[in-house]
């Protein structure tokens, strides 16, 4: 509705394009996991091999492509873009409804992988889904004592995230995330 006021309209049918293309991706993605097409353990690889080559593509490639700014980690596509990546594979590890030691290893790396892209829209994405991840653990607790002990681990996970965050801006002092203008 508001490109029609707008002299932008090619670029806003262009975003109206992307975002319908986040609901088709969403009905395949929802498709494969109830015909269990789409398991943990390969969206584990996907995330790992993912990360791999982010780390030779931020780290290891001289003259990188991809890194133009303050050598914000990244694969073969811009920062945002990867940090999209990461934190869609957040939330599919989170709701998935599994666990298991690879899981538990998985999410603190790509907690910090999504900190070092850079990207402050995949941050507050980042703080959304593990909201909703926390309030959905605390409904599916069962009892008042159940939710209240999710309550704290809870609390105990959103100190752990702000604290790494805080480490994470004093050591990174060129970072994006500190950033407060709009580039």
């Amino acid at each position: 509705a508001a490109a029609l006021w707008r002299s932008f309209q090619v670029a806003a049918l262009k975003m109206i394009g992307y975002l319908l293309s986040y609901l088709a991706l969403y009905i395949i993605f929802a498709y494969a996991l109830q015909r269990d097409w789409l398991t943990q353990s390969s969206v584990l690889g996907v995330i790992w091999a993912g990360l791999a080559i982010a780390v030779i593509q931020t780290y290891l490639i001289a003259g990188n492509l991809f890194v133009l700014e303050d050598d914000r980690f990244t694969s073969f596509s811009s920062p945002q873009l990867f940090a999209a990546f990461l934190l869609c594979g957040l939330s599919l590890l989170l709701f998935s409804g599994e666990g298991g030691p690879w899981r538990a290893i998985t999410v603190p790396v790509l907690l910090l992988g999504i900190l070092l892209t850079g990207s402050r829209y995949a941050l507050l994405g980042m703080l959304a889904v593990l909201a909703m991840y926390w309030a959905a653990r605390m409904f599916r607790a069962g009892s008042a004592k159940g939710a209240i002990a999710v309550l704290f681990k809870g609390g105990a996970g959103v100190l752990l995230v702000c604290g790494l965050l805080a480490v994470f801006l004093s050591y990174k002092t060129d970072s994006r995330l500190r950033d407060r203008s709009a580039r």
